[in-house]
């Protein structure tokens, strides 16, 4: 099972949000105003590389673009983020 505690030193500062859902999938935020050519599954990717970089084998689960209105002070689950949910792979 992946956890967050082994996600979190390789992903730090790459993700901006690194949290678990209710399935047990860890799930990753990158926060945009612009997207500057970036997109969810170039997010998602990335960070499979790195994970995979750090020997943690992992595959996407799930990807989602996620747009709304600027709002200062919001947290990242609340603006423009990009998302990528993680699962384990079996070994």
């Amino acid at each position: 099972m992946l956890t967050v505690k082994q996600v979190r030193p390789v992903l730090e500062g790459y993700a901006d949000t690194i949290g678990r859902n209710k399935d047990g999938n860890i799930v990753l935020r990158r926060g945009f105003f612009y997207t500057h050519g970036m997109s969810a599954s170039k997010f998602a990717d990335a960070c499979v590389k790195r994970l995979a970089g750090a020997g943690i084998p992992a595959r996407v689960r799930d990807i989602d673009e996620v747009w709304r209105p600027f709002r200062g002070g919001a947290t990242v689950a609340q603006g423009s983020h990009f998302l990528a949910v993680l699962e384990a792979v079996d070994a």
